[in-house]
C-alpha cells in the first residue's frame, strides 16, 4: 500500500496506473473486476488523481448511459477529494474536475452521445470504463479504436456478470504482454466496512452461489449440471449431535488435488458436516499431523480413499488403528446417497462450501445437456464425504459401530476395497 500524495492510501494492485516503477505500469489495457465492496472503482479513482498530481493528464470516465452528470463519478471523486484535506487545488466544473497546479483534467461522459462527441475522446491519455459490463458492442467498438493517443491507456472497471459481456471478450482478445488482470473481492479490500462482512456472511450461509456471483464476483453458469443442486444443502452452526458418533472420510491428494478429511453424523433426515481440513502437497508422514487438526480421529474408523493402500497401512502403524479402504461403489451411488438426506455444513468447511457449488456432471458435446459422468474436479472434499456416510446410509443412522474395533476387525479382513 502506497500513500497518496494528498495522503490517501493506494492499494498494490493500482500502482500501474501511476508509478512508472511498476512492472505494469504502460500496459495498454488494465482490467479490473471483482465482487461487491471489493474497492477497485475507489482504488482506480485514488490512482488516478495520484498521476494527475504528478503530471498533466486528460483522464476521460465513461459508462454506457450517463443521463445526468449527477450520475456520474464525478461526486465520488470530488467527495473522497474533500475527506483529504486538498480539494482547493482542484476546480470543479459541471462536467470535469481540473487539477489547478498541473492542469490535469478528469472529464465524464456517456457512451449515449453524438458521434462528433466520441471522436473528441481520443485526446485522452487514460479512458475509465465505469461498469463496464453495460458497455455494448457498438460502445466497444467505437471506443476502443477511438483512445489511440500515443502513450494512452484504457482502464476497465466491472462487476461480472452471469454471462459473457463484450468488455471480457475483449478481455481475451488482448495480448498477455499489453495487458494486466486484476481480480478482487470484499476480502482484499482493507477499507471494507464491518457491516459489509456481515451481509457477506449472511448470503454465504442462504445461497453459496449467489455469494459467490454477488460477493466474490464469480461466474455462475450452468447450475443444472451441479451434482449437488443448491437447495440440497444449507450453511450454519450446529452443536454436536446428541447420542450420536462421528463419521470420518478421507481423500488423498498431492499436488494438485488436496488432501481432505471431514468429519460428520448421519441422522435420520440429515448429514452435518462439522468439519472440513484441507492441505496440498501433503507427504505421507505428515498426514497424520492433518488428521489431528479434527476431533476423534484416533477414536473412529476412517473411510480412506483406497487408491492409496500404502497410505492406509502407514496410518494404522502410526497412530490410526481404525484406518480403512472404503468399498468400490459407482460415484453417482454415492451422490444420490449425499441427496437422500439434507447437507447441513458447518462455516467454517471452507474447501467443501467452495467445491459443492463447482462439483458438476459432463455436458454432452452436443447438447450441453448433464451427463451421468462427474467431473474429475472440485469433488475432494465431497469423495471424503462420500466415504465417510456410505456404509452408515446404507446400514441406518445408527453410526455407534463406526468407534467399534469389532467392526473394524471384520471390515479389514474383508477382501481389498478398492474405490
Amino acid at each position: 500500500m502506497a500513500e497518496h500524495e494528498t495522503g490517501v492510501k493506494i492499494l498494490e494492485p493500482y500502482f500501474c496506473i501511476f508509478d512508472e516503477e511498476d512492472n505494469d505500469y504502460g500496459k495498454r489495457d488494465m482490467f479490473f473486476s471483482g465482487g461487491r465492496a471489493s474497492g477497485k472503482s475507489w482504488g482506480v479513482f485514488d490512482a488516478v488523481t495520484e498521476l494527475c498530481i504528478r503530471k498533466k493528464t486528460m483522464v476521460l470516465i465513461v459508462r454506457e448511459y450517463l443521463n445526468r452528470i449527477e450520475d456520474s463519478a464525478i461526486e465520488l471523486i470530488w467527495n473522497n477529494l474533500s475527506k483529504t484535506g486538498y480539494q482547493h487545488e482542484w476546480t470543479k466544473t459541471r462536467k470535469s474536475i481540473v487539477h489547478n497546479l498541473t492542469g490535469s483534467t478528469i472529464k465524464f461522459s456517456g457512451m449515449n452521445v453524438s458521434p462528433s462527441t466520441i471522436k473528441s475522446f481520443e485526446g485522452a491519455d487514460i479512458m475509465v470504463a465505469e461498469e463496464a459490463a453495460g458497455l455494448t458492442e457498438d460502445s466497444m467498438e467505437n471506443l476502443v479504436p477511438t483512445i489511440r493517443k500515443p502513450g494512452s491507456r484504457r482502464i476497465w472497471v466491472w462487476n461480472p456478470p452471469p454471462d459473457e459481456c463484450p468488455v471480457e471478450e475483449f478481455m481475451e482478445s488482448c495480448l498477455p504482454e499489453e495487458m494486466v488482470h486484476y481480480h478482487s473481492t470484499y476480502l482484499d479490500n482493507p477499507f471494507c466496512p464491518k457491516e459489509v462482512f456481515g451481509d457477506a456472511e449472511a448470503m454465504r450461509r442462504k445461497s453459496l452461489l449467489k455469494y459467490r456471483r454477488i460477493w466474490l464476483g464469480e461466474k455462475i453458469q450452468d447450475t443444472n449440471l451441479l451434482c449437488i443442486p443448491p437447495d440440497s444443502y444449507s450453511v450454519k452452526e450446529f452443536d454436536d449431535p446428541e447420542d450420536n458418533d462421528p463419521l470420518f472420510g478421507v481423500d488423498f491428494g498431492f499436488k494438485v488435488d488436496p488432501s481432505v478429511v471431514v468429519r460428520c453424523f448421519v441422522t435420520d433426515t440429515q448429514i452435518l458436516v462439522t468439519h472440513c481440513v484441507h492441505d496440498y502437497g501433503t507427504e505421507i508422514d505428515h498426514i497424520p499431523a492433518l488428521l489431528q487438526e479434527v476431533p476423534d480421529t484416533e477414536n473412529y474408523v476412517l473411510y480412506c480413499d483406497s487408491s492409496r493402500p500404502e497410505i492406509v497401512s502407514y496410518l494404522r502403524r502410526n497412530g490410526f488403528p481404525l484406518a480403512a479402504s472404503v468399498q468400490k461403489t459407482q460415484i453417482t451411488f454415492g451422490i444420490s446417497q449425499l441427496l437422500s438426506k439434507e447437507i447441513v455444513i458447518h462455516p467454517r468447511c471452507e474447501l467443501m462450501l467452495d467445491e459443492i457449488t463447482k462439483y458438476k456432471y459432463k455436458a454432452h458435446k452436443k447438447t450441453g445437456r448433464p451427463t451421468a459422468i462427474p467431473a474429475d474436479e472440485f469433488n475432494n472434499s465431497i469423495d471424503a464425504l462420500r466415504y465417510a456416510v456410505r456404509d452408515a446410509i446404507i446400514f441406518g443412522s445408527d453410526s455407534s459401530y463406526g468407534s467399534s474395533f469389532t467392526y473394524h476387525k471384520k471390515y479389514t479382513q474383508s477382501r481389498e476395497r478398492v474405490y
